[in-house]
């Protein structure tokens, strides 16, 4: 894990992501693979295999889905979203989770990167914030969303994890739309 902090090239794959859904026989499970070169992602791909549906991305280039390009849109009136809130401290839970009632529709989410971050790229949801962060659950969708987004905020508050760079509690946020800030 200690390549994510050098120059090294690498790939970074989550052969499949939703592993509990894909065991209990739910089709919200995918395979999510990124290059990665002087520490930023180069290239991604994302794979919906009931679908059959795949993203790709590149960066500078955009983000497809079966060779049709994506531009994110915003879902509708108020913004719709998850937050993944399990793995967050009682205080932040408390903090977080009434804010994004208030203020969003709030929805379940599936549990699986790979449907979040293709949902984004297709404006089928404004926003996902997420606690628990493994590189190989989101360096792939950040690529796809931010190459889908005309405007696009990916906020993060990480804290130093103790095991390096590579793991990590902290808060990222993904959106699309100009709701939440543009970049």
């Amino acid at each position: 894990m200690e390549v994510l902090a050098t120059d090294t090239p690498f790939w970074l794959v989550d052969p499949l992501d939703g592993t509990r859904n894909f065991v209990a026989g739910d089709p919200n499970f995918g395979t999510m693979v990124a290059f990665v070169m002087d520490g930023h992602a180069r290239a991604a791909w994302i794979h919906l295999s009931v679908t059959g549906r795949t993203f790709v991305a590149e960066e500078g280039a955009g983000a497809f889905v079966e060779g049709a390009r994506l531009r994110s849109k915003i879902s509708g009136d108020m913004p719709t979203g998850t937050v993944y809130s399990d793995f967050m401290p009682p205080e932040l839970r408390a903090e977080i989770l009434p804010r994004a009632r208030e203020r969003t529709r709030l929805v379940d989410g599936p549990m699986a990167a790979a449907i979040e971050y293709t949902s984004l790229a297709l404006g089928d949801k404004d926003y996902v914030v997420y606690h628990r962060l493994y590189p190989w659950d989101h360096v792939p969708g950040a690529l796809l969303v931010s190459e889908a987004a005309s405007r696009y905020s990916i906020g993060t508050m990480m804290k130093k994890p103790r095991s390096g760079p590579t793991t990590g509690a902290g808060i990222t946020a993904f959106s699309t739309g100009s709701r939440f800030g543009e970049r």
